[in-house]
Parts: C-alpha cells; structure tokens; sequence
C-alpha cells in the first residue's frame, strides 16, 4: 500500500478494497494481514468478538463452507477512520458452517461491515449480516 494515503479517504478506502479482494480470492492469510495486532471483530453468526487465531479460524471456516464465496461491495463510505461496506455475498454451501452440515445449495445474503482503520491495519470489526438469509438458503427457515 502507498503509505502517503495512510490515514487519508482514499487510503482507507484501498484498505478495505484490499480486504474485499482477499477474501475474494480466497486467502485466508492475506484477509488476516490486513488484521492489526490486537484486532477485535464482532459477527453476528458468533456468540463472542474473534480476536487472533480465533478470527483466523472463523475466516477459515467461512472460506472452507463457501469455497466460491464471492463478495459484491456495494457502497464504500469513509468517516475519520472507520470505513462502512454494504456488500452481498453469494456462495455454495460445501463445507460445515456452524453445525450444519453442507447442503450444496447456492445462497445469496446481504450484510453490512464496519472496519476502524488504524494506519493500514483492520484495527476493529463489526459485520452485520442476513443470518437468516442464509439459514433460509441452506433450508432450515421456512420462506417467511
């Protein structure tokens, strides 16, 4: 990353862009480079913050259970140093996901993700998603 825009709009915007694109190709180890000593994400699918390995391996096990994840990012907003993305994921259900066991169905869920950026490193997360969207696509919510 071009350090002059640490800090600046643009360059927490491209931290996020990195972000995205890493988990878009299926990189567990480059998501987690972008994860600051100390990181701290918050998910909605997990009782308790992930926070070192335990964020390494949540990253593994969503990667591991959509093995074609693919990520849309939405809308990109910068505010001093937190940037909020607007994303839609869609991705075949291959692999175990929380307990369930996988169904081979595609699903499609759309969530929010707010990242506090310090210097080029995801210093916080809090990702805000469609569960049961997703419980739905894999057939263990009826249709509402």
């Amino acid at each position: 990353m071009d350090t002059t825009l640490t800090g600046t709009p643009e360059g927490l915007a491209r931290v996020a862009a990195g972000w995205l694109a890493a988990w878009n190709a299926h990189d567990a180890e480059g998501v987690a480079a972008f994860l600051a000593p100390g990181f701290e994400g918050t998910d909605v699918a997990f009782a308790t913050p992930q926070a070192g390995d335990q964020a390494r391996e949540a990253i593994g096990r969503y990667l591991r259970a959509f093995p074609d994840l693919a990520i849309a990012d939405e809308e990109t907003l910068v505010q001093g140093n937190r940037v909020v993305v607007t994303w839609t994921a869609r991705g075949t259900h291959r692999g175990p996901w929380l307990h369930i066991p996988p169904t081979g169905r595609v699903v499609a869920v759309r969530g929010v993700t707010f990242l506090t950026v310090v210097g080029d490193k995801v210093a916080q997360s809090l990702c805000i998603w469609d569960v049961a969207g997703l419980l739905r696509g894999v057939g263990l919510l009826p249709e509402l």
